[in-house]
């Protein structure tokens, strides 16, 4: 939007800003600072100072460990069940449920064909009719139709632009869902920004605003120490989740 000079007056009733002959609701100015404020952020050598000194104040010690399943079909419903509910409690129970009840569906078309016999949404323990089911059919109907059958070969493909535009456009499938495909596939130089990442990075005093901004921070902290941007992300997250 185009803001106008305020040397016009500016009035306000409560709900909007008249300015001239031009009125503004709140929500459309609120909109208009949050685009302001990303498109001026930038990522300063402070901000990624003050993680890495809140880091050392909570005593995080970032180390090396596996990431990401070697079964396609865990891969696949734990990207589309791990938005919003608890990791450790929820996510990862069901997704090793689903590990050791359908063993045969490491690939994408195994388990494209196990699900047309068994009750996929019944293995997880989720509605059929959920959302996160249907991100799960969605997500794996793609999968499917671009013929990516492994982890290994996905982790291949995400590194493809094109893959990437075509992915994103995946009801349910946003920038933390395709980050957390590559950390599902073994990735150890990505991080998905979630709400204990963002609560970490807000905890240390940096300016961060959009999702990028995080990511960015939390990449180029784990640089300086020598870390894995993975390893710091995995450190972040059980801090958080553990308190």
């Amino acid at each position: 939007m185009n803001i106008v000079s305020l040397s016009c007056p500016a009035v306000f009733d409560g709900r909007a800003i008249r300015v001239g002959d031009q009125t503004f609701s709140c929500n459309v100015l609120r909109t208009a600072a949050r685009e302001w404020q990303a498109r001026v952020m930038s990522i300063t050598n402070a901000d990624v100072e003050a993680l890495l000194k809140h880091a050392d104040k909570v005593g995080l010690k970032p180390q090396p460990q596996k990431r990401g399943w070697g079964h396609m079909g865990a891969v696949l419903a734990d990207a589309s069940l791990q938005a919003g509910i608890n990791y450790a409690t929820v996510v990862e129970p069901r997704v090793r449920r689903l590990i050791d009840e359908w063993p045969d569906a490491t690939t994408t078309s195994a388990f494209v064909a196990r699900s047309q016999t068994d009750d996929v949404a019944a293995t997880l323990r989720f509605k059929p009719d959920s959302k996160k089911m249907r991100t799960l059919r969605d997500l794996t109907d793609f999968m499917h139709e671009e013929g990516v059958e492994t982890p290994e070969a996905l982790a291949v493909e995400l590194l493809d632009e094109g893959f990437l535009g075509r992915l994103r456009r995946v009801k349910g499938v946003g920038p933390k869902t395709v980050d957390y495909l590559s950390i599902l596939t073994g990735s150890h130089d990505h991080v998905a920004v979630d709400s204990q990442i963002k609560a970490f990075v807000r905890e240390a005093g940096c300016a961060a605003v959009t999702y990028k901004d995080v990511r960015e921070i939390v990449v180029r902290a784990a640089a300086e120490r020598g870390w894995t941007a993975g390893s710091l992300d995995a450190a972040i997250w059980k801090y958080r989740s553990t308190r």
